[in-house]
């Protein structure tokens, strides 16, 4: 450890440093984004490309800075189309910057990546997507831009997935962009509740940034509300408890408004299973909820969610209706005639079949939809016994909680959304799922007592003469 100059000031904690730059940079871009609207777009694209170099420039000195950066983006970006391509978001130009300042440090200091545990199934993963393209591509039930497209995607969540778990070191930069990332949720959340209630639209909800569903933006929601309840329920003090609070709530009421019964029920299965298979207070937690919701909700959402129940009645809510009746086509053309390797990324289009275990299935075949089962289970596995390894209440434990609620919600929400594909979602579960990994890999290091120093060496009389 190196200790500080006499009269010189502690160095800001990593929350301290992202916090003011990703701030300021932000107001940067919204105000370049106004002063050129509607002017040439050559401008706005230089005034952006030196923004830019900056954001760069920062990437290199700071990696976590750059982190911190890339979760801001993750969390209010909005799509944006460049020269015919669309679905681009500000993140996309952060991670070759990121990727190559961790590439070349870890060459300079000939760091070993780190283990992650998820290496085998990912590898298998992307290597089937690559042989389902090429055959695709060659029966024509795909493009090569849809496959292209679709496989940079997954490259880039997985680098995402790389980046945290591989340059996140020290417990307090753990904390700080665990921290971090709910704020920025919280951030994005009041934004786009305050886009909703400017609204004249008797049909409007909460949809997110520019280019978002409702229902991928409530997945989004879904994600960092279980790390609220995570640090709700192994808070040790009052004051967290309260944070939490308030973080639940300024979250679960956007939520609520997007009118996603898949995001609502989600959340609710994401709670059942961690009460049921970890903690059992948290059914008392959920019993809790599920007495308020109906008390302080409008009628309007109260009345939206009052229709899953016809899912078990017969009564099918016409969009679920017309999910069943796209796997029901989706299911027999793929298995009749591809079962093993599928059509290949990109072969229906998005929003077509909303459920990522179907669109695997139609993607990749029956042998994609096992390796990313297979994918699903090391992660869940690991969090599950990682959880219960650690001591607890406090934020470790409250963090650990957090993830399992999440992963559990965000499997139930691909059951009727795309929420392992879809930018929003994947990318804000590879964040959790990497700062996951570095707290598996850190914890007892982080946690080990201090190393004994020399003992004192005592010279006798005799020696000192």
């Amino acid at each position: 450890m190196t200790s500080e100059a006499p009269g010189r000031p502690a160095s800001l904690s990593p929350l301290q440093r992202i916090v003011p730059i990703v701030i300021l940079i932000g107001t940067l871009a919204y105000m370049v984004a106004w002063l050129t609207k509607g002017a040439d777009p050559w401008i706005f694209i230089q005034v952006g490309s030196a923004a830019a170099l900056f954001v760069y420039f920062l990437t290199f000195v700071d990696i976590v800075l750059g982190l911190g950066l890339l979760i801001g983006c993750v969390g209010l970006s909005p799509e944006i189309s460049i020269g015919g391509l669309d679905h681009l978001r500000l993140e996309d130009f952060m991670i070759p910057a990121l990727l190559l300042a961790w590439l070349l440090r870890a060459g300079q200091k000939r760091e070993p990546p780190a283990a992650v545990g998820i290496r085998g199934p990912v590898v298998a993963y992307i290597s089937v997507l690559a042989v389902s393209s090429i055959a695709g591509i060659a029966l024509g039930t795909t493009s090569l831009s849809e496959a292209v497209l679709l496989l940079g995607k997954y490259f880039e969540y997985f680098a995402l997935f790389l980046l945290i778990a591989n340059n996140v070191r020290t417990e307090q930069e753990f904390k700080a962009l665990a921290i971090f990332s709910l704020m920025v949720a919280i951030a994005s959340a009041l934004f786009s509740t305050g886009a909703y209630l400017g609204s004249t639209s008797p049909y409007s909800k909460v949809q997110g940034p520019l280019g978002e569903t409702a229902n991928i933006y409530g997945g989004y929601l879904v994600l960092n509300l279980a790390i609220a309840a995570g640090f709700f329920i192994q808070a040790t003090s009052t004051g967290g408890r309260i944070l939490a609070s308030l973080a639940i709530v300024l979250l679960g009421v956007p939520l609520l408004h997007t009118y996603s019964r898949t995001s609502t029920v989600a959340l609710a299965v994401g709670l059942l299973a961690f009460g049921v298979l970890k903690e059992r207070r948290v059914l008392l937690m959920l019993l809790l909820l599920a007495a308020v919701v109906p008390v302080a909700a409008p009628e309007s959402i109260l009345t939206h969610l009052s229709t899953v129940t016809g899912i078990v009645t017969g009564e099918n809510p016409p969009s679920w209706g017309a999910r069943v009746m796209a796997w029901e086509e989706a299911l027999p053309r793929v298995l009749g005639a591809s079962p093993i390797f599928g059509f290949g990324p990109g072969s229906v289009r998005r929003g077509d079949v909303d459920s990522e275990y179907v669109r695997a299935l139609v993607d990749s075949g029956l042998l994609g939809l096992g390796i990313f089962g297979w994918l699903l289970v090391r992660l869940g596995r690991r969090a599950f016994a990682h959880y219960g390894t650690l001591p607890g209440p406090g934020f470790h434990k409250g963090y650990a909680a957090g993830f399992l609620i999440a992963f559990f919600a965000l499997c139930c929400h691909a059951v009727a959304a795309t929420s392992f594909t879809a930018i929003r979602t994947m990318e804000m579960f590879m964040v959790l799922a990497g700062l996951h990994a570095v707290q598996v890999n850190r914890f007892a290091e982080w946690t080990a007592p201090p190393a004994p120093g020399p003992m004192p060496v005592i010279l006798s009389p005799d020696v000192a003469e």
